[in-house]
């Protein structure tokens, strides 16, 4: 099978996985918006902006530069057995010392946030770190074999017993009126138990590594760090945007409310956070598929083939972003008000019509930053983060005090629809013409956001509750699809690829 057909694959792989992690998701977090209320999704999501910031500092460029290491050494099978080795020993080392930083400074932390309320949550999360470092050098391993099934399994089960254990532990605390506090621990120690799952389906991998050579651990320690640093200072740098328009927000709003209100304020904008989130991981698996094939062909001197390869990326990335972002714009009302309630999306549907169309810039600039990272150029996308965090602390000081937590999601919007911009214009160097490939995605897109609005009027006047909405989406994705097809945005080639019969 050709590189091409081999990404698609592999990426289809982990996007239908992740499609069904979403799926559990949003079995987890809808009942769970529900029974926590705004002031405990604000402790919530202050306890995952730590973790996630944590995971980045220790875990999010070291997956990358072991799948990297691990496809440039398949000819040499000692090799890729003394990385992996390595990689392990690190990232053992990592996740106690994150895991443990976590557990004895959730208050700090949580202070830091002007979040009190986070700290059981935060302590919670610990043993999590721990996991997903022990997860990391077996995912790294066999993505850079070329095999994303186990990757997949193990995130189908994170979710499903992240699912299962924080929900019914969350549900407790609720029933037993302990508190928003401990109910969003019980929430977030479903996400260590569903770490700790994925980390049992992996450890089946360990047999398939090839005994380790003598190569010295210095020189594979330099190798995995000349890789990881630049992904690891872009991951954080993104959570630590996050973390910071948290810190920022708050901060403002408690100027002129008290503490308790500024949580039931914010909490209002995180259930725009919780669907802001889906387009950007539909495309990790883009990324992670994406980019072994683009070093491969770039170490063996073969531009062209990594060429095409990145077209083909980046087609199937706007044909996933573009619809997804406008149509949670153009129908953010009915969706929230389908999952949370009337009056939770009266409050919170202007943040998602504003958040829905930045998070396909964020989709976009992952892919971006993939293939910059596969071409040998990891350094670059910083460049794009660092402007972007620029104007959303600018807008942020600016836009909160007028606006309230609205003023939060324009500096988001205006935070990433920059960064994604200037990636954008940093592949197009590389691939002359890339972006051109954008257009199918945006103009189906765009047509089916113009549809959504009289499509879900019309449903709600022929069909009873909440069908409604959902018919109304599958009548904007017939939309979408339609319109996608009769601009040629796949092709005979794309789908002979898919099934693995495409060069």
């Amino acid at each position: 099978m050709g590189g091409n057909g081999r990404f698609l694959r592999g990426a289809a792989i982990l996007t239908a996985a992740v499609f069904l992690t979403k799926l559990l998701g949003a079995v987890y977090k809808i009942p769970l918006g529900r029974a926590l209320g705004s002031a405990g999704m604000a402790h919530f999501y202050a306890a995952y902006n730590v973790y996630n910031t944590v995971l980045l500092l220790t875990t999010s460029g070291m997956t990358v530069a072991l799948s990297t290491l691990t496809a440039a050494a398949r000819p040499h099978p000692g090799r890729a057995g003394r990385i992996f080795s390595t990689a392990l020993l690190l990232m053992t080392a990592l996740g106690l010392v994150g895991g443990g930083a976590m557990l004895l400074l959730a208050k700090p932390l949580a202070a830091a946030l002007h979040d009190g309320g986070a700290a059981p949550a935060i302590a919670a999360l610990a043993p999590g770190v721990a996991c997903v470092c022990l997860m990391t050098p077996l995912r790294g391993a066999t993505q850079g074999m070329g095999d994303m099934a186990p990757t997949a399994v193990s995130q189908v089960a994170e979710s499903a017993v992240k699912l299962m254990v924080g929900l019914g532990l969350a549900l407790l605390a609720v029933g037993r009126n302990l508190g928003p506090e401990m109910a969003a621990a019980g929430a977030v120690a479903g996400v260590t138990a569903g770490e700790l799952a994925g980390l049992l389906c992996l450890l089946p991998q360990r047999r398939r590594i090839p005994p380790a050579d003598d190569t010295p651990r210095r020189a594979i320690l330099r190798q995995l760090f000349a890789v990881a640093a630049p992904i690891t200072v872009g991951g954080v740098g993104m959570s630590l945007i996050t973390v910071l328009d948290q810190s920022l927000t708050m901060a403002a709003l408690q100027r002129t409310m008290t503490a308790a209100q500024a949580a039931e304020q914010y909490g209002y904008y995180t259930y725009g956070l919780t669907l802001f989130v889906l387009p950007p991981s539909l495309l990790m698996p883009v990324t992670a598929s994406l980019i072994p094939p683009i070093a491969r062909y770039t170490a063996a001197g073969q531009p062209g083939r990594a060429g095409r390869l990145c077209r083909s990326a980046l087609r199937l990335a706007g044909l996933i972003a573009f619809p997804l972002g406008l149509g949670l714009s153009a129908l953010a009302h009915p969706i929230l008000a389908l999952f949370y309630g009337e009056t939770t999306a009266a409050f919170a549907a202007p943040h998602l019509q504003i958040l829905g169309a930045s998070s396909a810039a964020v989709g976009l600039m992952g892919v971006c930053t993939g293939m910059l990272q596969a071409k040998g150029r990891p350094r670059a996308p910083l460049v794009a983060l660092g402007l972007g965090a620029a104007v959303k602390i600018a807008l942020n000081v600016t836009l909160v005090p007028r606006m309230g937590v609205q003023g939060a999601a324009w500096a988001t919007a205006g935070c990433y629809g920059l960064a994604a911009t200037v990636d954008l214009l940093l592949v197009g160097r590389a691939v002359p013409g890339l972006w051109t490939e954008l257009l199918p995605g945006a103009a189906a897109g765009a047509v089916m956001a113009l549809a959504a609005p009289g499509c879900c009027r019309l449903m709600a006047r022929t069909v009873p509750g909440p069908w409604a909405v959902v018919t109304a989406a599958a009548v904007c994705a017939a939309v979408y699809a339609a319109t996608a097809l009769a601009l040629g945005a796949v092709t005979r080639e794309d789908v002979a690829r898919l099934r693995g019969r495409g060069r």
